[in-house]
């Protein structure tokens, strides 16, 4: 295919800049949700995220709460979600501490305000084995279906998907300078 003609056209001996190698089936995933004075729509995507777990796959939740003072923290942590409190700081900051703590084999990045349909976690992990990306996601703005599932998506500036931990950890980050 394309890859196999990109690689052929290098040097000899060069190595290439990516290799595309099919994952294995992800045993876990874990949520970053970074949030700030949202404490009722903080129970309903935790509700939507209990709702659209498979019994195959293992789900941690990590809540980020960026100093609120009403209930956030508490819904999360009744909810059986690790809560990290980091007041002040930009949202980015939120995501990649908790993106730094998330042992899941897949990482997904909601916002407080989202509700997932109820087999968006399915959709996911199948959209990253199928294709062999390393990441899937949404921008905010636009009604978004991922194989027949529709995301409700809230009305913050953000981005809503899922990538492999292990590429994460090597590669990505929230900027800080836009997030």
């Amino acid at each position: 295919g394309a890859a196999s003609a990109r690689h052929a056209a290098q040097a000899p001996g060069a190595s290439p800049r990516y290799t595309r190698a099919r994952m294995q089936a992800p045993k876990s995933l874990t949520f970053v949700i970074p949030v700030r004075n949202d404490a009722e729509r903080l129970r309903r995507c935790l509700a939507t995220i209990r709702v659209a777990t498979p019994d195959d796959v293992s789900v941690a939740v990590i809540v980020v709460d960026n100093g609120s003072s009403d209930q956030s923290a508490a819904v999360a942590s009744d909810s059986g979600a690790q809560v990290i409190i980091m007041p002040g700081r930009p949202v980015a900051e939120l995501r990649n501490e908790g993106a730094a703590r998330a042992t899941g084999d897949v990482l997904a990045f909601v916002d407080a305000d989202h509700e997932l349909g109820s087999s968006w976690i399915r959709a996911a992990i199948d959209g990253l084995l199928e294709s062999g990306a390393v990441g899937i996601g949404a921008l905010i703005g636009v009604l978004y279906t991922l194989r027949d599932e529709t995301i409700t998506i809230g009305q913050t500036t953000t981005t809503v998907g899922a990538t492999v931990s292990a590429v994460w950890e090597t590669t990505a980050s929230y900027s800080e300078a836009v997030w």
